[in-house]
């Protein structure tokens, strides 16, 4: 049901713009934010 939802990913640092695909279902949000 978020497919194709974006979102922001805070991590502490400026936030991350990450659009929801079939690809990213199953994984942890923050696997794509980055360090």
């Amino acid at each position: 049901e978020f497919i194709d939802y974006r979102v922001r990913i805070y991590n502490g640092k400026p936030p991350v713009h990450c659009k929801i695909t079939k690809e990213n279902v199953g994984h942890k949000v923050g696997e794509f934010a980055g360090n």
